[in-house]
């Protein structure tokens, strides 16, 4: 995940088949609005980076919370 999403090298610079992958990661979204935060380059799809990591967080948290009453229950 480190190094798809953008953190040691820019995802523009991977392969056309692996981008899609990256752009799956959340860590990609963090690193963009990060970078957007220390140059100022803040531009409109920085919403969609944060939505994006708000809608994973809340489906993954969901996923964790339904296994962890199920393993606390029994």
């Amino acid at each position: 995940m480190f190094f798809f999403s953008g953190v040691v090298f820019p995802v523009s610079n991977l392969p056309p088949y692996v981008r899609p992958v990256a752009e799956f990661v959340p860590l990609t979204h963090a690193v963009s609005l990060v970078r957007a935060v220390c140059t100022g380059g803040y531009r409109g799809h920085l919403l969609l980076d944060v939505l994006y990591i708000a809608a994973f967080t809340v489906v993954v948290g969901w996923f964790a919370i339904r296994r962890l009453k199920k393993r606390l229950v029994s």
